[in-house]
């Protein structure tokens, strides 16, 4: 699925995707490990990707940390921490394109581009009500650490790519997807 199927009014669409995900996934966690496994793996949807070789790098890599972390899982209530995990990261892409300059012509400038003010502002917020779900201190945590991903990759891409493209939002998403599952199975952090 291509930044392209979501640019301009339909942006909004992708934390709305992500409640959806977040939504599914809580039932099917409860399945053995392995329909719960195939699930966090198709959890990640692609978004524009180099090459084929990088997609399944990608795709096994966080699939492994997903399967790897659903048993220590250490959250209170599985649906606000599922809903926050496949919104927060889509509604920071969002953020980072709406205040980035735009990487070279491709999806990504594309994106970039056709996103609207109105749109940006309810997607963050759609992000920032998924983190409140949690708690208010497990939401603070959460959005931090979004927005410090958001800065380190917006830094990284401007400096060797020139401004955020598909790339650095799709790094974005998944760096923040997974940071905020290590953070609901980090035993040291339970919340």
């Amino acid at each position: 699925m291509g930044l392209t199927l979501f640019r301009g009014p339909r942006a909004i669409l992708l934390p709305i995707f992500g409640i959806a995900l977040g939504a599914i996934a809580v039932p099917l966690a409860n399945y053995p490990i392995a329909i719960a496994a195939i699930w966090t793996v198709a959890m990640l949807v692609p978004q524009e990707r180099p090459n084929l070789r990088t997609l399944v790098l990608i795709s096994i890599s966080s699939g492994i940390i997903r399967w790897l972390t659903l048993n220590d899982f250490a959250g209170q209530d599985r649906l606000a921490a599922f809903l926050a995990m496949q919104t927060i990261p889509r509604a920071a892409m969002i953020a980072l394109a709406w205040v980035s300059r735009p990487g070279d012509d491709g999806p990504g400038y594309e994106f970039s581009a056709a996103l609207i003010t109105p749109v940006a502002i309810v997607s963050i917020a759609l992000g920032l009500a998924t983190a409140a779900l949690c708690g208010i201190r497990t939401g603070i945590v959460l959005v931090l650490a979004a927005y410090l991903i958001v800065r380190a990759v917006r830094w990284f891409a401007y400096r060797y790519r020139g401004g955020a493209d598909a790339d650095a939002f799709a790094a974005a998403q998944l760096l923040i997807e997974i940071t905020i599952l290590l953070l609901f199975t980090c035993v040291a952090c339970r919340f």
